[in-house]
């Protein structure tokens, strides 16, 4: 299938079920903040750390008075929507299968 069979493909997803963009170069989706679940950024301050030998081997060793930022992102699905986000994983699975991509790779 061509990418212009894939976009169009896409297309039609996207106007039936909304939520998702294709990125075809990177093979990869991406979900908007807010469709299927939430994104959070929390920003925390840490201990700097770094890495030192101790009897040939690395160690990670934090670094008395300095902090550094750190970003965490936090992904939030809601209880009552679990069941229709698992159907929605479904739908977009099949219409990746219609596009030629594998989608049940598995990692041994």
């Amino acid at each position: 299938m061509n990418i212009k069979e894939k976009e169009k493909l896409a297309e039609k997803f996207i106007t039936n079920n909304g939520a998702v963009q294709f990125d075809f170069e990177n093979r990869t989706l991406i979900f908007p903040d807010g469709g299927l679940f939430s994104i959070d950024k929390t920003v925390k301050m840490v201990p700097k750390t770094k890495f030192v030998t101790v009897k040939d081997s690395l160690v990670l060793k934090n670094i008395k008075g300095k902090k550094v930022q750190r970003e965490d992102y936090d992904a939030t699905f809601w209880f009552e929507e679990l069941h229709e986000t698992i159907n929605y994983l479904k739908r977009l699975e099949k219409v990746l299968i219609q596009m030629g991509y594998k989608t049940n790779l598995r990692i041994k």
